[in-house]
């Protein structure tokens, strides 16, 4: 189902690694779960967000504050939006392994509806010292955790973006 890792190249295997993903969704999540009366995140939340927060041109383009209105920013940075549904098809596998991963590992669980509850909200000891690539990464995964909060149903966010379900 997955490739294997030494058919990986380095990048891959760096930045679509199941724990470096699965870190990533869980900020994510306790920054969206914080900002919201919902107790759960979705799948599909998780779609959307990770292949804004891994592509560099799409997170540094992210607004500053979540002011802005997600179809604005779609409107405003339409020519890096232009091939989302090929991201998103292109990340897919390793968002499903980095799912397992998280699972296996407990740091979120999947309820019978598919929807994840987060078990493990601690960061890990290893964020001291991090690049700084990665501190932009799980920076944008805040941001979008709490931007996500404004956001209509994610079916509506998928045909903003061109994404069939």
């Amino acid at each position: 189902m997955y490739n294997e890792w030494a058919n990986r190249s380095e990048i891959s295997a760096n930045l679509f690694n199941p724990a470096f993903l699965s870190e990533i969704t869980r900020i994510f999540g306790k920054e969206y779960l914080s900002n919201t009366d919902d107790d759960r995140f979705t799948f599909e939340q998780i779609i959307i967000a990770l292949p804004i927060i891994l592509d560099k041109q799409l997170r540094e383009s992210l607004p500053k504050t979540k002011a802005t209105k997600f179809h604005e920013w779609i409107q405003i940075n339409g020519h890096l939006i232009a091939n989302f549904d090929k991201k998103v098809e292109a990340i897919l596998p390793y968002i499903r392994e980095s799912v397992v991963f998280s699972v296996n590992h407990e740091i979120y669980s999947i309820d019978e509806f598919g929807t994840f509850e987060l078990l493990r909200t601690r960061k890990p000891r290893y964020w001291r010292g991090m690049l700084e690539e990665t501190e932009a990464i799980f920076k944008a995964a805040k941001f979008l955790g709490r931007w996500f909060t404004e956001f209509p149903k994610p079916r509506v966010i998928f045909a903003l973006l061109g994404v069939k379900p």
